[in-house]
């Protein structure tokens, strides 16, 4: 028995009908010319009892449905707030992912001529080609000392340096691939005018091609290089125990000006 279908008390036929609709159609609205029409004798009483239990049932039923109309949409506004605050926490996480990826492609190309240059080795020859000139009044004399700026080999920044030489000239920075084989180098710095095959005393432009006759790295004489960047500048080599430990780098070449302070 529903618990909308209130139970009539009687023993007639009349009502053994009425709880039989109410227990089998229970919140439905009675056909009362149904009823009159099986039912013969003085129904005032049992009008009244039918249309009060027909009143109760419609109440009970309409307040069903405003119950459920305010329970869907309080769920379905739940759901698109949730739905939206996920979209937004995707959103943000992608960003985010993104940032990362971006900062670690920065991290990891930044580094990759440092590792090179180790990986090849440093000649540690203080031979100068001989049309290179020595620079008139350089910043840093020779045999001071100054920190270092730049971080071209691992445990070069911060390093005290002792400077072994001057020169005046331009300085390139040049990508190539070692004639030892092995990956490409990628913006080594630097190679000087005087240290580039046929260069001339013309500034080389970004782009061109050109065969590297230094030797400040295993596999970097003879190879092909493609110029980068110049800079004008006077150059420098030094000699600078790294920050990262080990021994004693000598005759490192080059540092421009702008990679050198004051102790």
């Amino acid at each position: 028995m529903s618990r909308f279908s209130p139970r009539i008390r009687g023993t007639s036929a009349f009502y053994d009908y009425v709880n039989l609709v109410f227990a089998i159609l229970p919140g439905s609205i009675l056909n009362y010319s149904m009823f009159t029409e099986n039912f013969k004798g003085n129904y005032k009483n049992k009008k009244i009892i039918f249309l009060e239990t027909n009143l109760r049932i419609l109440g009970c039923f309409i307040e069903m449905k405003k119950q459920l109309f305010f329970f869907s949409l309080s769920a379905a506004t739940i759901i698109g707030l949730s739905g939206c605050g996920n979209d937004t926490n995707h959103v943000d996480h992608s960003k985010s992912s993104k940032e990362s990826k971006q900062q670690e492609m920065k991290h990891n190309k930044s580094g990759s001529m440092k590792n090179m240059d180790m990986k090849h080795g440093h000649s540690g020859s203080g031979e100068v080609p001989e049309n290179l000139k020595a620079a008139e009044n350089p910043t840093y004399k020779i045999g001071s000392q100054a920190m270092i700026k730049a971080d071209h080999m691992k445990g070069m920044m911060g390093a005290q340096a002792t400077i072994v030489g001057a020169y005046t000239t331009t300085a390139y920075v040049v990508s190539y691939t070692p004639t030892t084989g092995g990956e490409r180098v990628e913006n080594h710095k630097w190679v000087i005018q005087e240290e580039i095959k046929n260069a001339g005393n013309q500034t080389i432009k970004p782009g061109t091609e050109v065969t590297i006759e230094a030797d400040h790295m295993k596999g970097m004489k003879g190879a092909k290089a493609e110029i980068v960047s110049s800079e004008k500048t006077t150059v420098y080599m030094i000699d600078y125990t790294p920050t990262t430990g080990g021994a004693k780098v000598k005759n490192h070449k080059w540092v421009t000006e702008s990679e050198l302070s004051a102790k």
